[in-house]
């Protein structure tokens, strides 16, 4: 009998949680003199290990396409497999980091495999890994996924495997592939610095590190003749139609070099002023002053199918500008992270809560809870987020377990919130006069507030071994010790699933009491919307549950 045959799937969930990750390992090897590199060097040891469990001929029929980029990629590879699917064929998706399911990572025709499949591929996964990878080479949590998804993509016999980069490109995990039928970028942006270098220019060095073959840039959505008909994307916002092109792209590339019979595709003709190619910069060469360039022709737009609008309409991608209404309370799910990602979240917020607050009845308040991970800049993601003239603000670790008594993990976690509750109490402070809005009959409501009257919170209770929920004076923003305490404060008592108002816990503002529906932005941290997800409705992450217009 299997080993796995007797374990229930919390005990394959606590064996899931309990693999390190990479940022893990790399302290773990520093720690004792190993060598642990994010190089070339590192991905050609992966490669080879690699074909004990996936052979390189089984890699190379997978009809890979990969794709890359600081934001959007996530969001193009989910455009591309619903248009593959859409068009017959059975898809393979691998992607990271997954919202409340760890299955949600490897999906098959749009769904994340069944918990037998994943118990059984994991195990095997997991206990051959462990002979193969030791000291400085030490197996990690998305190495597991990464193989288990190739072995499963292979013994699925998928069509084509959609997978996503984790991180970077160049020296990424998942560029062990030889002959990609096709690769793409979204777009860039900072983040990761760390790994990746601090300049767009080095950013895009490493990110074009997974292409094999020629490099053109895509049109704008607007520029494709869809003969008439509504272009309806599934997923919101308007940043989705640049990866909504790529997508087109990716999908037309792979459909010529796999199937040329299928589809006779027909291009169009645009501004002449598109035919010119794109200057972009590489990555400097150290030795020399200069950075060098090379210029990216553009592909042209083309006659869309019928079959690829249906892919864009039929795309669903949790935690990206995901909304979910339940009783008198609206959630605005989106797990943006980076200055540039955040200034697209405010801007389709902003739309859609405005478009929703016109069908309503009654005073609307506005709640934001916030959240950063890793070494991110706290300011810059919260001083735009200031423009949406929030009532209350709260800020919780990522933490779905509703204690009062949380762990010292948790307290440390809380540190981050309370620094985050800060910057956001001395945001207010510079500002020098109220934000107004008007509701729909013209009344002056006050969003936002000039400063509050108390001093900045008391933080002692946080380092002690029993942390606490806290807010300041005005009672406008608040720190909790979890994700539910903190949902329940800022929904007030209009979403009665979370349970009643805290009793234990900062009162409920007055501005939350008084309104007849509340609208809670959710961001800052994509681990922050799952942790609500996982609170408000799981089903979230596997169909939309979004009010129909």
């Amino acid at each position: 009998m299997n080993s796995y045959c007797n374990k229930t799937w919390k005990e394959v969930l606590e064996l899931v949680d309990n693999l390190p990750t990479i940022k893990e390992i790399r302290k773990y090897n520093r720690s004792h003199n190993n060598t642990y590199t994010f190089s070339e060097d590192e991905i050609i040891l992966f490669r080879k290990k690699a074909e004990l469990f996936v052979s390189t001929t089984d890699l190379d029929k997978l009809n890979v396409i990969h794709v890359t980029g600081t934001k959007g990629k996530g969001s193009t590879c989910s455009f591309v497999e619903s248009i593959l699917r859409a068009c017959g064929f059975k898809t393979g998706f691998f992607s990271s980091p997954h919202l409340v399911d760890p299955r949600e990572r490897i999906r098959i025709n749009g769904q994340q495999i069944s918990k037998e499949m994943f118990t059984r591929y994991f195990y095997s996964t997991n206990e051959s890994i462990e002979g193969a990878f030791d000291g400085s080479n030490k197996t990690s949590f998305f190495r597991v996924f990464f193989l288990m998804a190739l072995r499963i993509f292979v013994e699925e016999k998928v069509d084509v495997a959609v997978i996503e980069v984790g991180v970077g490109g160049l020296y990424d995990l998942t560029n062990i592939f030889r002959t990609p039928k096709v690769s793409g970028i979204s777009s860039l942006g900072l983040d990761h610095a760390d790994k990746l270098g601090d300049t767009i220019e080095e950013i895009a060095w490493q990110k074009s590190g997974i292409f094999k073959m020629t490099v053109r840039c895509v049109p704008s959505i607007d520029d494709y003749d869809f003969q008439g008909r509504t272009v309806k994307l599934g997923l919101k916002g308007e940043h989705q139609g640049i990866n909504a092109s790529l997508a087109l792209q990716l999908c037309r590339t792979w459909l010529e070099e796999t199937h040329p019979e299928l589809f006779q595709f027909t291009d169009v003709r645009g501004d002449p002023e598109n035919d010119n190619p794109i200057t972009v910069g590489k990555k400097p060469d150290k030795r020399l002053v200069k950075i060098k360039t090379w210029e990216i022709k553009r592909v042209p737009p083309f006659v869309v199918p019928e079959v690829f609008l249906q892919g864009l309409r039929d795309c669903f991608w949790p935690g990206r500008s995901q909304t979910f209404k339940r009783q008198s309370v609206t959630y605005y799910l989106d797990g943006a992270h980076t200055p540039r990602s955040i200034r697209v979240c405010i801007d389709w917020f902003l739309a859609a809560a405005e478009k929703e607050a016109k069908g309503l009845k009654g005073p609307v308040a506005r709640a934001l809870l916030f959240n950063t991970t890793g070494q991110r800049n706290a300011e810059a993601l919260l001083s735009p987020l200031m423009e949406c003239n929030f009532d209350v603000i709260a800020f919780s670790p990522n933490v779905a377990t509703d204690s009062t008594s949380p762990s010292e993990s948790t307290c440390h976690k809380m540190a981050v919130c309370i620094e985050n509750n800060a910057i956001y109490e001395q945001l207010q402070l510079e500002k020098s006069t109220p934000c107004h809005d008007h509701d729909k009959n013209g009344n002056g409501n006050v969003r936002g507030f000039v400063a509050f009257a108390g001093q900045p919170m008391n933080h002692a209770c946080h380092m002690t071994s029993t942390c606490c929920d806290s807010s300041s004076k005005g009672e406008h923003n608040a720190v909790f010790t979890c994700v539910p305490r903190a949902l329940r404060w800022v929904a007030g008592s209009k979403d009665t699933e979370l349970g009643g108002p805290l009793g234990d816990g900062p009162s409920i503002p007055v501005q939350i009491q008084n309104a007849a529906h509340i609208q809670i932005l959710v961001t800052g941290s994509l681990f922050l919307v799952g942790k609500s997800i996982e609170v408000l409705n799981p089903d979230l992450v596997t169909k939309s549950l979004e009010p129909q217009e």
